[in-house]
């Protein structure tokens, strides 16, 4: 168990579990040394799913799309001695503007060799 999830469960035994001391937001929030805000969001958190897990689907998303992935992936697969240069130089004369580190992203996800020169 991380340490970061251990603090959330605390926080929430502290201000709102049956057995727990029943500490204003405050109160717990200064004995594990954290925020107000991160007793509040994680006891909130706690009330409305029963559990202090990260919702799914956190993170950036992805620039390209399905099809502008698939255009990347057969692109590289059928040449693969093209450099990164050369391939986003080509995606865009076909209207996709991808950068290098999209294009690495993308090949390195699907296992595709590149070369950078």
């Amino acid at each position: 168990m991380s340490a970061a999830y251990t603090k959330r469960l605390e926080a929430v035994f502290l201000r709102c579990h049956p057995k727990g001391p029943k500490l204003s937001f405050t109160s717990a929030a200064k004995y594990l040394h954290k925020s107000t805000q991160f007793v509040k969001k994680w006891v909130e958190r706690y009330k409305e799913t029963k559990n202090v897990d990260d919702l799914p689907n956190r993170g950036l998303k992805q620039s390209s799309d399905i099809r502008e992935n698939k255009m990347i992936l057969r692109l590289f697969e059928k040449n693969p001695t093209l450099s990164l240069r050369k391939g986003q130089a080509f995606l865009a004369r076909k209207g996709i503007n991808v950068g290098i580190t999209t294009l690495k992203r993308r090949l390195d996800e699907h296992g595709v060799k590149w070369h950078s020169t």
